[in-house]
């Protein structure tokens, strides 16, 4: 860093603590911890942009890049007044930057407002083919996150990926179809569509028996296709407000409510939530709503199957408690844990009464010790430390590849610095190999901490 000119020796007052972190492809990360200089720092105000905004605004897009942050942040220059606050100490001395480091709380706003007015022609406009293996690799990295939600995602990119191989990076007319295809494939998926401000949003909904609360669930179709309404414009309000939309429904009766007004009080309250919108009621018949029926149509079938009072209830009910009670995350693990998972995903009449007898009649819950311990309540937060090393936490990372015959990481970490040692161990080890380890890589070096985690 002193011979890129990215810092200098400083003599500064100001020191702010910092650590090297190990990135995955072996280098170092220089980590500043800004935190006490930036709580005397007047916050910069600069919008920054929100990325839900900024991917609504892609519609119609066909070429996608990215930038370098690093390098982006180091090309703008402190002033040289100010350099002096960015000092951090370290065993050689005292440095500090003369260009912007990260960690600082007005860097990202600098960072936005420089890049605002660099491209600021091109904005909403641009952004061009990979010309490498490396573009190649941060193209093909960004499009496999959403792979799943792509058809034949492997088959398409087999042309691109064939190119990161050594030495074969040839960029032919068949990389160029697939890379064309893919793009398309990523920009017009329904999960991924981006929205056209220039049409209408249609909003269709259908009345629910099993996401309401149980006395909403008693109200008449129509009440309830309304609050089905409201939940659904409470949602996607940042599109539809300041548009004119279109809401669809197959409930006449909820139609001319809305455009008539008449209402008793509490459907007068929740015409209230649809104040300011500008929109436009569209009645369907069941079956032309197809889009919005053929999910109530799904959620009815689920909620026959729990709550009516049939043998085919008491079938579907050991179905769904048997996937409870044999699941990977906390099987048999007694009444209260098995009826607490079950009451955040069902709901049916007198639940609790039939998981007390599931569980009585499961052999396995039957000879486990379920934990019926009282509930300890929240978790109160650890006291924050006021100096370095007097507060520590001790973990193990386990089921590593081997190295050099080692597969297991004692990891000690200062609470108030961050400061961290890491050692390598392999199985199997004991107590006083440890604490023979903490004497000789902790201990040595920094003393007792007075409290231990």
């Amino acid at each position: 860093m002193l011979d890129a000119g990215i810092i200098q020796n400083s003599r500064s007052s100001f020191a702010s603590p910092v650590i090297l972190v190990r990135k995955k492809d072996a280098t170092w990360r220089l980590c500043v911890d800004y935190r006490y200089l930036n709580g005397l720092t007047v916050k910069h105000d600069y919008p920054i942009p929100v990325i839900d905004e900024l991917l609504d605004e892609l519609y119609g897009a066909q070429f996608f890049s990215k930038i370098d942050l690093r390098s982006g942040y180091f090309q703008i220059l402190m002033k040289p007044e100010h350099r002096y606050l960015t000092t951090f100490s370290t065993h050689s001395g005292h440095f500090e930057f003369l260009v912007m480091p990260f960690g600082l709380c007005n860097a990202p706003a600098t960072f936005q407002s420089l890049m605002n007015q660099i491209f600021r022609e091109c904005l909403r406009k641009f952004v061009p083919p990979p010309h490498n293996v490396k573009q190649l690799r941060g193209f093909l990295g960004l499009t496999g996150y959403y792979r799943k939600f792509i058809k034949g995602y492997g088959e398409i990119s087999r042309p691109l990926t064939q190119l990161l191989k050594k030495d074969n990076f040839h960029w032919s007319t068949k990389a160029e179809q697939a890379f064309n295809t893919l793009k398309n494939a990523m920009t017009t998926a329904p999960v991924l569509a981006l929205p056209d401000f220039q049409q209408p949003f249609i909003l269709e909904t259908d009345a629910s028996g099993t996401v309401l609360c149980p006395r909403n669930q008693a109200l008449s179709i129509y009440e309830r296709e309304f609050l089905a309404i409201l939940m659904a414009i409470q949602r996607w309000k940042h599109y539809l407000q300041g548009h004119k939309f279109i809401i669809r429904t197959d409930q006449q009766a909820l139609k001319y409510l809305l455009e008539q007004k008449v209402m008793n009080p509490m459907q007068q309250k929740w015409m209230t939530k649809l104040l300011g919108l500008d929109y436009e009621i569209q009645y369907r018949k069941g079956k032309e709503n197809r889009a919005a029926d053929a999910l109530s149509r799904k959620d009815s079938q689920v909620n026959n199957a729990i709550t009516t009072v049939s043998p085919v209830r008491l079938n579907s009910l050991w179905i769904v408690m048997k996937g409870t009670l044999f699941s990977s995350y906390g099987g048999h693990s007694g009444i209260n844990g098995t009826y607490m998972r079950l009451k955040g995903v069902f709901y049916w009449p007198s639940m609790k009464k039939d998981v007390i007898q599931r569980i009585g009649a499961c052999d396995v819950c039957k000879m486990n010790k379920a934990d019926g311990s009282p509930y300890p309540g929240l978790l109160q937060p650890l006291l924050i430390p006021d100096q370095a090393w007097t507060h520590i936490s001790m973990d193990f990372i386990e089921g590593l590849p081997k190295s050099g015959g080692k597969n297991v990481i004692l990891v000690v970490v200062d609470r108030f610095t961050k400061y961290a040692h890491f050692v390598a161990l392999s199985h199997p080890y004991t107590a006083p190999l440890i604490a023979k380890i903490f004497l000789d890589s902790v201990y040595k070096l920094h003393g007792p901490p007075p409290v231990w985690f």
